[in-house]
Order: C-alpha cells, then sequence, then structure tokens
C-alpha cells in the first residue's frame, strides 16, 4: 500500500520541479513565489491545527496553484487560462495517485481556481507590484 504522504510529497515535487524548470525566468510565478506560498499555508495549517488530510490537500493546492504560466495573467482579456490548467494538472496527478476521493479533488481545483487574477472595470488589475 502506497503511503498517502510520500504521493503528497511527490505531487509538491514534481510541481516545483516543473515551475523551476518551466518558469524560472518569471520575475513572479516562480519556484521561489510557489515555495513562499507552501511555507504560508504550512503556517495557517498549523495556526489553525488542521488534520493531516486537510494539511496534505492544502499542500497540493499551494503547490498546484501556479504550476501553469502559458498565458500573461496581466493581460487584457485574462480569463483564468493558467489556473484553469493548473487545477487541471493538480487534478490529474491526484487520479493517477488513485488515492483521494472525488470531494478531495474537487476542493483543490477549486482552491486554484479561486487564485484567479480579477480585472476590475475600471481597466487596473491585481499586481503584485506597486
Amino acid at each position: 500500500m502506497t503511503d498517502r504522504s510520500s504521493i503528497v510529497q511527490e505531487i509538491i515535487f514534481e510541481a516545483l520541479q516543473k515551475i523551476h524548470t518551466d518558469y524560472a525566468d518569471l520575475a513572479y510565478h516562480n519556484v521561489d513565489h510557489t515555495r513562499a506560498v507552501l511555507e504560508a499555508t504550512l503556517e495557517l495549517a498549523n495556526d489553525l491545527k488542521l488534520s493531516s488530510n486537510d494539511r496534505d490537500l492544502l499542500q497540493i493546492a499551494a503547490a498546484a496553484h501556479d504550476v501553469i504560466q502559458d498565458t500573461d495573467p496581466l493581460s487584457p482579456g485574462y480569463n483564468g487560462q493558467n489556473e484553469k490548467s493548473s487545477a487541471a494538472w493538480a487534478t490529474k496527478q491526484m487520479k493517477k495517485a488513485n488515492l483521494f476521493s472525488s470531494e478531495e479533488i474537487d476542493q483543490i481545483k477549486r482552491a486554484i481556481l479561486a487564485t484567479t487574477i480579477k480585472h476590475r472595470s475600471d481597466g487596473l488589475t491585481q499586481s503584485a507590484e506597486s
């Protein structure tokens, strides 16, 4: 029987490797950003005393939330393509492991989709830049 925690760590490792390989040149959505998100989510999980199962799911979502960055999210007309693709990537990894329920997979998908940058009606966009 496969240990679920080791599968979670494999998914996280694969996400970090993909981001490092494919998006090392990005100023923001790179492996450093993903590691920072992972650290913050672990801190949050500890503060909230989440179960190990919830902690695992949160880590998968954190690691995979920017695993695909094929479209500039600040471009006009952006509609969450990166988040949709990242959610699909996470879903594929979780289904391949055959250890996660459909409800858990759906939770991860919704968590990743919730990170979509929203464009404002006044033309300004959400940005990490000041």
